[in-house]
């Protein structure tokens, strides 16, 4: 019997929900002392006073204006995004998130989370794909305790791949390749990383039958994996009954997270969200509700 194909999409907001502070706005938090020593740190911080920071898309700005905020304070010294101040950020990532990924998860069972990737993997007729844009290894702890404690074979039909590595090989750190910044800034760039995916993530999109995004933004930074896609299906096609139509799941958090990914949505498709939901038997879900 030929097995359905179902891609899981995760982003911060699955370990949020698994109760892990891995967000960037908790890194920040975390990162008071190096500020007196890198100034793009001291530049974030600032930023983050005043708005919800997304420290990619922020990395871009900086490069393309400089660091603004330290700028409009200083008579003399002009603040600019430097590579070793980049290269000690990631540093600091990789080290944060290895310590927060060594907290204890209590009461898996109240976990949207868990208990979408546990029907996931309980459904024998699933081969399942998680494309992970973390880099903890909360998916990896997951299975484990479905394997050791649900007894359910599913070793060969489960892949994990991390795009943008991992804690043990490496973190790809930075900024879209349409970001346009000057020359001298190149090492931003995803793709200038070598433990980028080599994976093509748009035929993988393609061949599935079902794809959930659980805690992911679709964010500016990683609009080059996805934009080709969502353009497609929101062309007309032969598949009229919900059953036949690709399925499309999107987890958020609360209305504000909800109208975040709808707006991102519209980016996407070419404001044809109308044609989206047309084509493709969609479901939105609010994680911070228990299901």
């Amino acid at each position: 019997m030929k097995k359905d194909n179902v891609l899981l999409i995760v982003g911060n907001g699955f370990d949020l929900n698994m109760d892990l502070k891995t967000s960037y706005s908790d890194f920040l938090d975390s990162l008071k002392t190096h500020s007196l020593t890198n100034d793009l740190i001291r530049e974030l911080r600032i930023r983050k006073k005043t708005n919800w920071v997304d420290i990619e898309k922020e990395l871009e700005n900086c490069a393309i204006n400089g660091l603004r905020e330290l700028n409009a304070v200083s008579l003399s010294s002009r603040y600019k995004l430097k590579h070793t101040e980049y290269k000690e950020i990631k540093i600091f990532l990789k080290s944060f998130l290895l310590e927060k990924q060594k907290k204890t998860i209590y009461n898996l069972d109240e976990k949207n989370s868990y208990n979408l990737l546990l029907g996931l993997c309980a459904d024998v007729n699933n081969n399942i794909t998680i494309l992970n844009f973390n880099y903890t290894d909360t998916i990896d702890r997951l299975y484990d305790v479905i394997l050791q404690n649900r007894f359910i074979d599913i070793e060969d039909r489960f892949k994990q791949i991390h795009v943008h590595g991992d804690l043990t090989t490496g973190i790809v750190f930075g900024i879209d390749d349409k970001a346009k910044v000057k020359k001298e800034h190149v090492f931003l760039h995803k793709s200038f990383d070598n433990n980028t995916t080599k994976i093509n993530i748009n035929a993988l999109l393609e061949d599935q039958k079902e794809i959930i995004f659980f805690g992911y933004s679709l964010g500016i930074s990683d609009a080059s994996y996805f934009e080709d896609f969502f353009k497609k299906i929101c062309l007309p096609n032969n598949k009229t009954s919900k059953s036949s139509q690709l399925k499309l799941t999107f987890y958020y958090y609360k209305e504000e997270g909800y109208i975040d990914l709808f707006n991102r949505l519209l980016d996407l498709t070419n404001h044809s969200t109308a044609k989206l939901r047309q084509y493709n038997n969609i479901k939105f879900i609010d994680s911070s509700i228990n299901l």
